[in-house]
């Protein structure tokens, strides 16, 4: 039987595994790339061609001088084409998937190559113009028909490899999300749905969630269940992955958007194009049905009528539909009252039925719970005694200050490019302190130094001279953060584990006695000893490997950081470039909003959200220093602390090529 034919009920036992693996996969992808959280997503060829385009297209002078930045989009470039026989296997999945514009890529990236001195070759000129073919090429229907195909390749797989996994699903993904589908979560796992797991609300009816399954209408529930176990019987596996590709290629519809207003008082309805203006009093309502009529219940709702496929992206254009209008009738003088759009909203048809919704609760107030300890008051004391200070405060203080000031305004931003900004210059602040300050980071072993990537960007920074220091800040204190923050990870998850929590998992607590781990956690208080379980950990390893059983992977994690100084070393470089990749995008893109006043990037909300981070770290890091004092006459230039950053940080990669692994615990972190 070929592979392609097999159905649920006769395929191979791993198949049906791999395909529960792709199921969780794609909730967990899913939730990633729209929380805007940290993944290799946002290295995709479809995020970052529409960012290279705009560079060239808008900043074209900058970037042609910019040797960072045109390393970071060749490398990305350079896994999607070239040889065919790559070692790496994810580089030869991503050729398979962009075959159509493997010479387009090829062309790219010849013209972003720093060996590019002399005629003959392909410019930055050009770019735009092969960046638009590619760009067509890959968000086609044969495009996801390719990425689908090779999903279903790899779930035929016997061992198929998560990272190849990953990506397809990332692919497919965000494929749809540029389509303007965005309520995807469990769009796959509905194509998997079983006869069996059909929603049965008690009265009698059916109500498959499959693409292509018929509806009851009318027919006897043995009549229908009889036709729907036909119809999930013969089909095949290859038949429910291409019912996404049927998803996608679904013909939009028209809708209207409804939303209520605050701050104005309408005097008569009128038209902005789509955009409808109206009392719903005076002028009528939108919804006809009686259950949902209350929601139009403003002075002034308006109405947006857009088409899409989703309620999500749907209701995402008509609110920028609507803001824009808003935009057009502001006056010249302060408005009295903001004037807002309400977050729910209704969708209805052209014959007022309710075809969406969206209700959410008011967001609780963030808790604010004041520690009585005596180091949370003595922060309290101190940091009291800066504030009233006004003018007379320390000078390292203030600039601390006023930057965690602005950081917050970042925190509490709906705006992701304010949000960016804020957080970028709460750390830009720093940059007259640092531009003296040493750009160094540890020559890495031989073979750490044979990863391409590494190697061709170990010595490159942003363009500015004066932020060369600010982004290797940047790369140290987010690195310590995220060390302790796996070291954390690990230690909860073996608590988890231990208590019975992880079910999927090996039972480890038949192998770790009952006194190791009450040494880490303690019960009665729920408190968890981070500092003991990294010292625990090589025994909790041991006592695994004796018994000879698989160690979970968060566990053999935290010990190659901490106490295999080869594997910490390529970790740590890895996150380096990593990082340093990160600081220059956050960079770039806020180049854009700055000097182009505005930016079309797909990664403006990613990037804004890692800057946030990142900027918490590095003032989070300061912060400490400066409460290290135990008055102000000991607290030093800021300069002085920053040097101390990038000293420290040395000297804890230098101790692990040493195999110095103490000493990198102690400088890393307990730092």
């Amino acid at each position: 039987m070929n592979f392609m034919d097999y159905t649920l009920s006769n395929a191979p036992e791993y198949v049906i595994t791999n395909i529960r693996t792709v199921i969780r996969l794609w909730t967990q992808r899913f939730n990633l790339i729209n929380k805007f959280e940290i993944g290799t997503y946002s290295r995709h060829l479809l995020l970052i061609i529409s960012d290279l385009y705009e560079e060239i297209k808008n900043n074209k002078k900058f970037f042609n001088s910019n040797q960072y930045g045109k390393k970071f989009f060749e490398i990305q470039i350079s896994s999607y084409c070239g040889s065919k026989n790559k070692t790496i296997k994810l580089d030869n999945l991503k050729q398979k998937w962009t075959t159509e514009v493997n010479q387009e890529l090829s062309f790219i990236k010849e013209a972003l190559s720093h060996d590019n001195k002399v005629g003959g070759k392909f410019g930055l000129e050009d770019i735009p113009l092969l960046l638009q073919c590619v760009e067509e090429k890959i968000t086609s229907t044969d495009s996801l028909e390719t990425a689908i195909q090779l999903l279903a390749d790899t779930i035929f797989e016997e061992q198929p490899t998560i990272e190849l996994l990953e990506f397809l699903v990332d692919t497919i993904i965000l494929l749809f999300n540029r389509q303007g589908l965005l309520a995807i979560e469990r769009l796959l796992e509905y194509q998997f749905e079983m006869v069996e797991d059909i929603y049965n609300n008690g009265e009698g009816k059916l109500y498959p969630k499959i693409w292509g399954a018929s509806r009851q209408n009318g027919k006897s529930i043995e009549e229908y269940t009889k036709e729907l176990d036909l119809y999930y019987e013969n089909l095949t596996v290859r038949d429910r992955l291409l019912f996404l590709k049927e998803i996608y290629c679904r013909e939009h519809e028209k809708f209207q958007i409804i939303f209520n207003t605050t701050g104005l008082k309408l005097v008569s309805s009128f038209y902005i194009g789509d955009v409808h203006f109206y009392n719903p009093v005076k002028d009528g309502k939108y919804i006809k049905e009686a259950e949902f009529s209350n929601f139009e219940d403003s002075e002034c709702c308006i109405a947006v009528k857009v088409q899409g496929a989703d309620s999500s992206s749907m209701k995402i254009q008509a609110k920028h539909m609507a803001e824009r209008a808003l935009a057009g009738l502001s006056i010249r003088g302060k408005q009295e009252q903001a004037i807002t759009l309400s977050t729910n909203f209704l969708m209805c048809d052209d014959e007022g039925k309710m075809q969406g919704f969206a209700f959410s609760a008011p967001k609780p107030n963030s808790p604010l719970n004041p520690n009585n300890s005596s180091d949370s008051q003595n922060y309290y004391s101190r940091l009291g005694k800066w504030i009233s200070a006004g003018n007379k405060c320390n000078p390292s203080v203030s600039k601390w200050l006023s930057s965690i000031e602005l950081r917050r305004k970042a925190t509490e931003s709906s705006d992701s490019s304010k949000e960016l900004l804020d957080s970028w210059f709460s750390v830009e602040k720093f940059s007259e302190e640092s531009k003296n300050i040493s750009i160094r980071v540890p020559e890495p072993s031989d073979d750490v130094k044979k990863i391409p990537h590494i190697k061709e960007t170990l010595n490159s920074w942003i363009g500015d001279e004066n932020l060369k220091s600010i982004q290797l800040i940047l790369v140290f204190c987010e690195l310590r953060f995220q060390i302790i923050n796996e070291l954390n990870n690990s230690a909860l998850k073996f608590c988890d584990s231990m208590k019975g929590y992880r079910p999927d998992e090996v039972k480890i607590s038949e192998y770790i006695p009952q006194d190791l781990f009450e040494q880490i956690y303690s019960d009665e208080d729920s408190k968890l000893n981070i500092q003991k379980f990294l010292e625990k950990l090589g025994e909790i390893k041991q006592r695994l490997e004796d018994a000879r059983i698989e160690i979970p992977f968060y566990i053999k994690k935290a010990y190659d950081i901490f106490y295999s100084n080869n594997c910490c070393e390529k970790y740590l470089f890895e996150k380096i470039y990593e990082l340093k990749d990160d600081i220059y995008n956050v960079y770039r893109i806020r180049n854009m909003l700055v000097h182009s006043s505005g930016t079309q990037s797909k990664l403006l909300d990613y990037y804004s959200q890692r800057i946030r981070e990142y900027s918490f770290s590095f003032l989070q890091l300061l912060g400490n220093k400066l409460f290290e004092t135990s008055e102000d006459s000991e607290i030093k230039s800021l300069e002085s602390y920053l040097r101390e950053i990038i000293l420290d940080s040395n000297i804890a990669l230098e101790a692990v090529k040493e195999n110095q692994m103490n000493k990198f615990i102690k400088m890393f972190f307990e730092g």
